[in-house]
């Protein structure tokens, strides 16, 4: 079943014409809005190049009245306790492979991370929050939405709370923070997420 993810943030079943080969969501754009506009960029360059452990960008309609990006639609998953060294190492990859591409993540946890059946692979979803930076990954060419809310590492840690979150843990976020590369973000992310460096 396919599915259609309005402006509104409502999710309703897809019974248009459009057919892809795979189930997939059909997530409508508002191009005033900031994020949805990096969005669009994100997803062209994932349609041209796509990744693994990054789901797949089936179409990108940005020249009509109604744009919208389909995407391969992926089981998302709660409890990732069984699996958790499988979703850490293609989380892993997928971040690496999007750093390929320029593209700053950021936005890193589990309701963003989904299940290929097909592929047997875990994969990253949700673009809206990301940012795209420049080859020297110093500076950005599309600021993430909410990158301030990132800036504030300590507090999103506490946020965010995992049982690896020691002494050892909050000297290594600090060393990240001290980094130049904006891929930083997505390290200090990944290490809150897995205790481990990307």
């Amino acid at each position: 079943m396919s599915l259609i993810y309005t402006t509104c943030g409502h999710l309703r079943t897809y019974t248009g014409r459009q057919k892809h080969s795979i189930p997939f969501v059909r997530k409508m754009l508002n191009l005033s809005d900031k994020g949805a506009k990096t969005e669009l960029v994100i997803a062209k360059k994932l349609f041209l190049n796509p990744q693994n452990n990054v789901v797949n960008v089936l179409k990108v309609s940005e020249h009509t009245k109604a744009p919208y990006i389909d995407y391969q639609r992926l089981d998302t998953v709660k409890n990732f306790n069984t699996k958790f060294k499988y979703i850490q190492r293609d989380v892993r990859n997928g971040l690496k492979n999007l750093h390929k591409l320029n593209i700053i993540y950021i936005d890193l946890k589990d309701d963003n991370i989904a299940y290929d059946t097909k592929a047997k692979q875990w994969k990253i979803i949700d673009f809206d929050m990301s940012g795209i930076c420049t080859v020297s990954k110093l500076k950005w060419r599309r600021k993430p939405l909410m990158y301030w809310k990132y800036n504030s590492v300590e507090k999103f840690c506490k946020t965010n709370p995992r049982k690896h979150h020691t002494k050892k843990f909050y000297n290594e976020v600090h060393r990240l923070c001290k980094k130049s590369s904006l891929v930083r973000m997505d390290e200090i992310i990944y290490y809150v997420m897995f205790g481990e460096k990307l």
